[in-house]
């Protein structure tokens, strides 16, 4: 008989540790695998059970490091037949959330908040962190811009930072 244990471990990268992630993070890193793989995602939603059964009633751990967390994954997948997804699995953390706009009202000048904004992502990856959730934009946008109102040069700011951001996730 298993004991219930009804919570889940925190998940640890280095030397930073996660305890907000939630099934949608794991569909949206088996769907990634997929699209890598080119292959169709069959039960989906049993495979995001199974991982959080484990996860919420067997795991032993208090701590469960990312890397071993996706080694039992990556055997599960191939277990059930599922090897070209197992193979495309990608190792990451939980997104970490990146204000941008409390960025922004600190460093309101472009080119400084561009600097600063790559430091910050550099120390990130430097600590094993590798998965982001960018908020706040618009707000952004406008604190750089000094405005309050969306205009065409806001739009081609905004541009940039998407561009900025998607160059600095691929890198």
């Amino acid at each position: 008989m298993i004991a219930l244990k009804n919570h889940r471990p925190v998940l640890q990268s280095g030397h930073c540790v996660f305890s907000d992630y939630d099934r949608d993070w794991f569909d949206g890193i088996l769907q990634e695998a997929a699209d890598r793989a080119g292959v169709p995602l069959p039960f989906r939603e049993e495979i995001v059970n199974a991982i959080m059964l484990y996860l919420e009633t067997a795991c032993p751990l208090n701590a469960l490091p990312i890397d071993y967390l996706f080694r039992r994954i990556r055997l599960m997948l191939e277990n059930v037949g599922l090897t070209p997804l197992a193979h495309h699995l990608r190792e990451q953390t939980p997104p970490v959330e990146i204000p941008l706009d409390h960025m922004a009202s600190r460093t309101p000048l472009p080119l400084f908040f561009f600097t600063t904004l790559k430091t910050e992502l550099d120390h990130l990856k430097s600590l094993g962190l590798n998965t982001y959730n960018f908020s706040g934009k618009k707000q952004c946008i406008l604190a750089l811009e000094g405005g309050k109102r969306w205009n065409r040069k806001a739009q081609a700011l905004l541009e940039e930072l998407d561009s900025f951001l998607a160059q600095e996730a691929s890198a």
